[in-house]
């Protein structure tokens, strides 16, 4: 016969000797007690009668900081432009026992046994960093804290997709349109994966100011240079923007008629008289 309850293990065993005393007629005695198995479930951090604690608790590890090698604070799932980060974290446990050490491990490899702080380099991609703690009783955290983040040194690239005039005429670099406005589609991309954040656009080498695509623009005859450069999450940006150059020219030519010279050889004025 086998019984469980938590805690009060005076209460059980009266409640068994009860039991057996009303199957039996016979209350049994203490040399007996080896004939029945009892079991006593305590809840963590509870005592039984003898004060005996249950130990089997498990602590929590948490990520305090992630700090990259530009010294920025970075957030999880973000992204950076540097290759080190740099781990701040703790561990806690409700038992009150201290923290014995962590281990750490970096994209699913095994853990090792580190300190915090703890900077780890990596290449550029996306990477994980998780860590758990452990008591001086040896529990070890069974949900290590993790943090997932991307990093990218490289910079994205930009593309000018199209370009139309006013007069809704496709426009190549290097040509010539007779009116005043033109409209650009572009588009970035990068290597890395990481998303495009923004495009910045230039105007004849004016300094670049936020834009988006598409961008029209309106100038005065002459020469123009339309240049985009894109910036992506990680704040890189494209160190060769892209451009188009093109000339504007809505003023009509002007025809004169320089001389006349009739089938004699004679040069005949303006409203002039030929034999011819």
């Amino acid at each position: 016969m086998r019984f469980s309850g938590k805690s009060h293990s005076k209460l059980y065993l009266f409640f068994i000797f009860a039991i057996v005393f009303y199957v039996s007629g016979e209350f049994p005695s203490f040399y007996g007690l080896d004939q029945h198995r009892v079991n006593v479930n305590i809840a963590f951090g509870q005592f039984d009668d003898g004060q005996n604690e249950n130990n089997e608790n498990i602590p929590n590890t948490i990520i305090n900081t992630a700090i990259d090698g530009n010294n920025n604070v970075i957030v999880n799932n973000g992204s950076t432009t540097s290759n080190s980060m740099k781990f701040a974290f703790s561990g806690m446990d409700n038992m009150g026992k201290t923290i014995n050490r962590f281990e750490c491990s970096i994209d699913g490899k095994p853990f090792v046994t580190c300190i915090s702080t703890n900077t780890v380099n990596v290449v550029d991609g996306t990477h994980t960093f998780s860590v758990r703690s452990e008591d001086n009783a040896g529990n070890k955290d069974s949900t290590p804290a993790s943090y997932t983040w991307t990093a990218n040194t490289e910079t994205s690239n930009t593309q000018i997709d199209s370009v139309t005039d006013g007069n809704k005429m496709i426009v190549i670099n290097n040509s010539n349109t007779r009116s005043n406005s033109m409209t650009f589609a572009f588009s970035g991309t990068d290597n890395v994966g990481a998303k495009i954040y923004r495009f910045e656009c230039s105007m004849n080498g004016e300094p670049f100011v936020t834009c988006v695509s598409t961008n029209t623009v309106n100038v005065v005859d002459g020469t123009h240079t339309f240049s985009v450069r894109s910036e992506d999450n990680a704040g890189n940006k494209d160190s060769t923007p892209a451009s188009f150059t093109w000339s504007v020219d809505t003023t009509p030519p002007t025809t004169s008629i320089i001389s006349a010279v009739d089938g004699n050889n004679s040069t005949i004025s303006n409203n002039g008289k030929s034999e011819s």
